[in-house]
């Protein structure tokens, strides 16, 4: 988090190439030989990736306080993770803030759209991610005892032991379906966080803990949510804030184009 943008511009240009190098290795020539059509091989290669509008409004927040703690190394990360949405619309941002760090997870679930930004110091970079699958089962948790008040409401408590993870949830089942539609649907996006997603408890997730007890391997995770709010002024996110890496789907495309003007110009 404290590397500078001329230590990390080289590193995302580096890592760039060698993905491209990667993707475009032998399976562009087997793809062809198929009579596929230019835009079928790209999305066998790339996927069908939606695209995101130009920018985002957003009137509500669901705010929670994140903290990561790694007892390897005996420190703990502290910040704020802000869910931004409309009512009844399914797109929204997860906005994660620590350590002169923010980073925003674009999600537009109709576009099936997913951008991550972030921003360090004064480099702001854009880059188009895989859109999640939807999981064919839930996580199993069970119910136990121990419930207690979260953000003045009465918590179920819920338990999930999954080699070598313990994790446990409180979820409030008086919350709004709103509510509680946009608190199941934005942890799908957050790898470390789908099983909230995914579970089979019921109501508005309010806190969650995730525990490797493998020596503490993996970090632990706690998240609590603050509160639930209207924005006092709505939030726009706008893309061309960002900087975008040229992305190998992009590169082919160009190159079609211009293997087109050449035909079209002889």
């Amino acid at each position: 988090m404290t590397a500078s943008a001329s230590n990390i511009r080289p590193l995302l240009s580096s890592l760039a190439l060698t993905v491209t190098a990667l993707l475009f290795s032998g399976d562009w020539t087997s793809i062809s030989a198929q009579s596929m059509t230019e835009m079928e091989a790209l999305e066998v290669l790339y996927g069908d990736r939606g695209q995101a509008a130009d920018s985002y409004n957003f009137s509500g927040v669901m705010t929670y306080d994140m903290v990561i703690r790694s007892t390897a190394s005996d420190t703990a990360t502290a910040g704020l993770l802000r869910v931004l949405y409309n009512p009844g619309d399914s797109a929204f941002a997860i906005d994660f803030s620590a350590a002169g760090l923010r980073s925003i997870t674009l999600c537009d679930v109709a576009q099936h759209v997913v951008v991550m930004l972030s921003s360090v110091e004064e480099l702001r970079l854009g880059q188009y991610m895989d859109f999640p699958s939807s999981p064919s089962d839930s996580a199993k948790f069970r119910r136990v005892s121990g419930d207690h008040e979260i953000a003045g409401c009465m918590n179920n408590h819920f338990f999930l032991e999954e080699d070598p993870y313990i994790i446990e949830l409180w979820s409030c089942s008086e919350a709004n379906e709103d509510h509680v539609r946009m608190g199941r649907l934005w942890p799908q996006f957050m790898r470390s966080m789908q099983r909230m997603a995914t579970g089979n408890h019921w109501g508005l997730p309010m806190r969650w803990t995730s525990t490797d007890t493998r020596n503490g391997t993996e970090p632990q995770i706690e998240l609590e949510l603050i509160s639930i709010a209207p924005l006092k002024d709505a939030e726009t996110v706008i893309l061309a804030d960002y900087i975008f890496q040229v992305s190998p789907r992009d590169e082919m495309i160009q190159r079609i184009e211009r293997e087109r003007t050449q035909k079209a110009g002889e």
